[in-house]
This record gives structure tokens, sequence and C-alpha cells, in this order.
């Protein structure tokens, strides 16, 4: 039978309170059978994954983590830890992280982890599925031969960091074994690679290939396009990603080989980084894709998107589209984000630069994203619109109730395809009814309001508080140029959006000040930018 030497230490206080009282055993037993299950569903929860920063000095008693290691799937090994942490056997162990940085040579316990305790660590360790390994070292060829011929399970592969002219064969073969390859910031010594034209990429289905632009210490030159060259027969690959500062995507070279025969069948998702793409390159790229099913399409870096490129989007893969992001493209328009928000009935994801109050509250149809989770787009006031507009818009955002992140913030960019600029206009107003009445009372004589009545009555159309209904809303950014928050729409956000964890814009003055507290006393992390 549960007795109270059944409970964690911690609580025998409280047991003891109770049992003052006149409470019946079973109410005791009752706590004892809670604790337990808590305990069963808790403590595997918190020790699947394990970071230890003994810099930060929040370091795990390494007896701790030999206890608890049959629990623990994720490990992050950093070049700080002790070497014992290297010698603990985690047998559930399916992801590692090892990272280290140029930095990480001035500490002083860097020179106790060796190259030879990352081999031994994986070698002992074959099942597991993802490798995320940021090295500023060149790590040995033993520790990719290791991978390449004892991992048997690896999929995900995300690397930066240094592959020496030695080490080549065996760094490519891993890559040669993976569903998901990640190269970011990596330097080849020398670029000549002649292994990689031995390869075939069979297992391939995701391709990432990024480079930094503030990282030239070491430029790319041939062998992100090379690697391109010879993945293009890889039956699986569904989702490309190229951003790479210091070389322009091959877009006459990527159309030659959507051209020809079994050439990525089943691309589907395209995340392509370069600001010299043109519309009607953009639209050709689009028409040769073999699947005819594209879910993902990402211009990070911009380009030109203008009529062809939108067209094409809209004739063959707006009932297909999943994530779209033209937020740095230039030409597109207010009309044409409104028209993917209407007809992309499938987006979850969405970035654009802009759009205007009218063209959301004149627009035939609703939106029919309302699958959305993720939003990111400047809702632009012009300066002669119908007060009642901009409660239309606060109508219709309310009805995407899926969003988890909402961010209304001005783009970086100014767009060239709408006659005026939205960045010179205002924002929507964030504040709750009453005090937008006030506001109105205040700055508007009677001239004023008998030509800007509107503003006054804005009052009885929707405003945020329809957005009670983002009841799964995490992050929230908007723009902090005009009073459009204050503490009581602070109180208001934390009564309605239990979920919010993240908040950006909050004014620099005493108010914002306020706010901040307030935000952060609910757990909400607060920025002003």
């Amino acid at each position: 039978m549960a007795t109270i030497l059944d409970l964690p230490d911690e609580i025998h206080l409280l047991i003891a309170k109770h049992l003052q009282t006149e409470t019946k055993t079973k109410t005791i037993y009752s706590l004892i059978r809670v604790c337990r299950s808590f305990y069963s569903s808790y403590i595997p929860c918190l020790w699947s994954e394990l970071v230890v920063q003994p810099e930060k000095g929040n370091a795990i008693l390494e007896q701790v983590v030999r206890t608890n290691a049959h629990l623990v799937e994720t490990v992050t090994l950093s070049p700080n830890q002790p070497s014992e942490y290297y010698i603990i056997d985690f047998p559930r162990l399916h992801s590692l992280r090892l990272e280290s940085s140029f930095g990480d040579k001035r500490k002083p316990c860097y020179s106790n982890i060796l190259l030879a305790h990352k081999i031994d660590f994986v070698r002992r360790h074959p099942f597991i599925r993802t490798l995320i390994c940021g090295h500023k070292d060149a790590m040995l060829r033993e520790f990719w031969e290791v991978i390449g011929t004892e991992w048997t399970h690896l999929e995900v592969l995300n690397f930066s960091g240094v592959v020496k002219e030695n080490v080549q064969d065996a760094f490519w073969r891993v890559c040669d074994q993976v569903q998901c390859l990640s190269l970011w910031n990596v330097n080849i010594l020398p670029e000549h690679t002649p292994i990689l034209s031995t390869l075939s990429f069979h297992r391939l289905q995701k391709l990432a290939v990024s480079k930094y632009a503030w990282s030239n210490k070491f430029p790319y030159r041939g062998w992100p396009s090379r690697l391109l060259e010879q993945v293009k027969m890889s039956p699986g690959l569904k989702r490309l990603r190229w951003s790479v500062s210091d070389i322009m995507f091959p877009v006459q070279r990527f159309h030659e080989m959507l051209a020809e025969d079994g050439c990525w069948p089943a691309l589907c998702e395209l995340d392509i980084d370069d600001a010299k793409w043109t519309d009607q390159g953009g639209a050709e790229m689009l028409r040769l894709l073999p699947s005819r099913r594209l879910t993902a399409y990402v211009r990070t870096a911009g380009g030109r998107m203008e009529s062809l490129t939108f067209n094409c989007l809209k004739e063959m893969y707006f009932g297909h589209l999943r994530e779209l992001n033209v937020r740095r493209c230039k030409g597109i328009t207010s009309v044409m984000v409104q028209e993917i928000l209407t007809e992309c009935v499938h987006l979850v994801h969405f970035e654009a630069a802009h759009i205007f109050v009218r063209d959301i509250a004149t627009a035939s149809k609703p939106w029919g994203c309302l699958q959305l989770e993720r939003l990111v787009i400047y809702i632009a006031k012009e300066p002669k619109g119908k007060a009642e507009w901009e409660g239309r818009v606060f109508e219709q955002i309310s009805r995407v109730r899926r969003l988890l992140v909402l961010d209304l913030q001005r783009p970086c960019t100014v767009n060239d395809a709408d006659r005026v600029d939205p960045n010179s206009m205002d924002s929507l107003d964030l504040r709750l009814p009453c005090f937008r009445l006030k506001d109105s009372s205040n700055t508007i004589d009677g001239v004023e309001a008998e030509e800007e009545g509107d503003s006054i009555g804005d009052e009885r159309g929707a405003n945020i508080s329809c957005w009670s209904s983002l009841v799964q809303l995490q992050q929230f950014k908007f723009n902090s140029d005009r009073k459009t928050f204050g503490v009581d729409e602070a109180l208001w956000m934390v009564e309605h959006w239990k979920d919010l964890r993240f908040i950006v814009g909050l004014s620099r003055h005493n108010e914002g000040r306020k706010v901040e507290q307030l935000m952060t006393k609910a757990g909400v992390w607060c920025s002003k930018y």
C-alpha cells in the first residue's frame, strides 16, 4: 500500500499540514496517486532534452545526468563541458548537437575536450537520427568515417564549419546518406571536390545551402553550384533553399535542369534568396516545375514579382500553396496581396510588404486563408479612408482563429508597386473604443469634426476587442509610432491571449514602461523594436 514515504520530500510539509486537521485517509492516498502520475509523465519530459552550459553557472552534476541518462533523447554538448559528460551512455538518444565557436578557444576549459572525445561519443551512439554540428575547428576524418559507417539511421545533417581536403571524401559520403541536408557557412578547403561526381544523393528530400552576408572570411566559389548540379537526379527532393551571399543563384542552368526528363519530379518547395531575380525568370521557373504542386514559395531577398509571376502562381498553384513569403519582392501590389489572402485557402504562413485597409474592406469576398498560423504584413490606412473600413479589417483578422504569430510592423524596404508609399501612412489603431472616443474629442474642433466626422464615429465599428477570438496567439508585433497601445490594452491582451509569450512595439514613454512591467509579470517577453 502507498505511504507518505512514496512522496517527494518537498511536499512532506504539505501533507503534515493536512494531517493536523481531520482529513480522511483516502484524501492522502489520492494525493499520493496524483503525485505518482505527475512524476511518471513530467520527469521523462523534463529530461528528454539535455542542454548543459557550465559557463552560465547552471551545470548539472555529472552523476545526476548519468542517473537520468535513460530518459534523454536530445543532447547539446558544448566544448566547455567537462569530458566526463562525453563518456555517459544515452540509450534513447536520437538527436545530437555539437557546437563551438572561435571564442570558445579562449575559455580555460576548452582544451579539456578533444576531438577524440567526440569521436568516441558518436561511436557509442549509432542510432542518432539528427546531427547538428557547428564547429569552427576542422573535424577529423575519423569522425565522419564513424558516422558514415556506423550510423545507419541518420536522416538530418545540419553542418557549419571547416572541411579540409583529407576529410572531404568521408564528409560528402555522409551527406549522400541523409534525407535533409543543411550546409551553412561551410568552408571547403580546397573547393575542388571530385568526390561529388560519384554521389547520387538518392535519399535527399530537403537541401539548404546558406551563407550569411557578413561571413566573408571564407567566400564560397563553385562548390554550391556543383552540388546543385549533382543532386538534380534526386528523385525525392521536395524542398530547395539557396541563400548564398557571394554567389548568384544559377537561374538559367536551373531552368535547363528543370526541363530535363526525370529532374526533381517531387520538387514542391522553393526558397531562393536572389535580389536580382526578374519577374520573367520567376514565371518561367514556376511553369517548368514538374510536380505542378508548389506548396512553398519563398523569395527572401526579393527581386521582381509582378504580373507574370503573380499570374503564374494564380493559374497553377493558388490551390496548393501553404507557405508564401514575398515581403521583400518589388512589384507586388496591395490588390495582389488581397487576392492571395482570398484565394489561397491552404495558406499556413504568409508574408508580404503591405496591404491597404481599403482593399480589405471593399473586397467582394472574405479571406479564404482561415488556416493561417503566421501572418506578417503591414496594414496601411490611407488618409481619406472611411472609418468603418478599419473596423472591417479587425473583423476579417478575427476570423483567422489559428494565428500563432501576427506581425503588423512596417517592412524595412519600400515597395515601388503602388503609387503611394504605405510607410508614410498610419497603422491600425489598437486602442480600445473608449480611448478612441476620448482622443477624438480632445483633438478635433467643431470644424474638423464636421470634415472628419467618421473618425469620431469609429467607436461604433469593430476594434481590437474582436480579436479575443485569437486565443492561440503567441507573438504580436506592431508599430509604436503613435499612441495605439496602453495599460488597458495590455490588460485586455493578458486576459484574452493566454498563450501570448512575445510582444514587440511598446512605446518608450512612461506608459510603455508600465505596460512592459505588466506584460513581464504575466510571463510575456517585451521589446520596443
